[in-house]
């Protein structure tokens, strides 16, 4: 583990010197963003001493060691030389020295250890810890604020994107539902036409007296049935499956337009959007009921009519069978 470059404390409370006669007491800095250096020494009478190094890291939850080391070394009068007793596996032992003066002291050593550290007390070290645990719980705080904006950013847009498909959903609805109901209403018509077709085919064969033709007469009235009636009545069963398949979907998109333009959340950076379109979902939403409601009452009489036009067809080939 590396050791990182540091800088002295600006304390909240004043500073205690550290005592001339004496390099034993606590020496604290600043460590990375959100951290600080502990150098804690006890001198000997014979002017050696021993101590620990810790690197501590703070966040909003407390503080927490990431680097805690024994110290060794010795003293003669400002300067001291000592060991940071790295185990191997973080990179082994640290050598440094440093000079004293009345309120801190300097060091310098391998590994990229330089710095200034402060005289300081464990009241000192609790006052940075609660000051350090603040800072990182504001910016905490901070960084969920600017996810949930993110977040609430990517909902908003998601919302949009559905508010915009249920839209365009609509206008294709109508599109296609004008187109379906101007060709629909067309067919009674048809339907009249091959009524009057067989009508007159009917009307033919009872003129004719050979058994034969009357029998070719029945064959043509009941093909001209099929393709004529009965066919074009499948073409309107698809037509009507596939309209109300059209509006389950339009219908399912534009309550889910509605349901996410009523709900009371931030709508972020596409607020004006949202008011803008939110506004169409209503018009859209009549729109397209007015309009199936006209289909539905076309498809009825599309039904009426082939049911009434297929039992007369019925009918006249039957009479036209009973001639043979």
């Amino acid at each position: 583990m590396s050791l990182a470059h540091f800088t002295l404390l600006a304390l909240l409370g004043a500073v205690a010197p550290a005592t001339a006669a004496s390099w034993s007491g606590l020496y604290m800095g600043y460590y990375r963003d959100n951290g600080y250096i502990a150098l804690q020494l006890l001198e000997t009478k014979e002017g050696s001493v021993v101590g620990r190094y810790r690197q501590v890291v703070v966040t909003e939850n407390g503080a927490k060691a990431d680097f805690d080391a024994p110290v060794s070394g010795a003293v003669q009068g400002s300067q001291i030389v000592g060991r940071i007793e790295r185990p191997w596996a973080q990179g082994g032992v640290i050598a440094f020295s440093g000079t004293r003066t009345n309120s801190s002291i300097r060091l310098s050593g391998g590994d990229g250890l330089q710095g200034n550290l402060a005289s300081s007390s464990e009241r000192d070290e609790q006052m940075i810890i609660s000051e350090l645990a603040s800072r990182a719980k504001q910016a905490a705080n901070a960084t969920r604020a600017a996810k949930a904006q993110l977040n609430a950013n990517r909902l908003a847009k998601s919302g949009l994107v559905d508010i915009d498909t249920a839209l365009k959903q609509a206008r294709e609805f109508q599109i296609r539902g004008t187109e379906t109901v101007s060709a629909l209403a067309k067919i009674p018509a048809l339907y009249e036409a091959v009524s009057d077709r067989l009508e007159k085919m009917a009307a033919h064969a009872r003129t004719l007296h050979d058994g034969v033709a009357r029998s070719q007469v029945s064959v043509a009235m009941t093909q001209l049935m099929v393709e004529g009636l009965i066919g074009t009545n499948v073409k309107v069963e698809n037509s009507e499956s596939n309209a109300r398949a059209a509006h389950d979907r339009v219908e399912s998109s534009l309550s889910t337009a509605k349901t996410i333009c009523t709900q009371r959340t931030s709508k972020g950076l596409y607020e004006t959007e949202y008011h803008a379109k939110c506004q169409l979902v209503l018009p859209a939403t009549e729109a397209v009921g007015k309009l199936f409601q006209k289909m539905e009452a076309l498809f009825k009489r599309l039904d009426s009519a082939f049911k009434t036009t297929e039992a007369r067809s019925n009918t006249l080939i039957a009479e036209v069978d009973e001639l043979r």
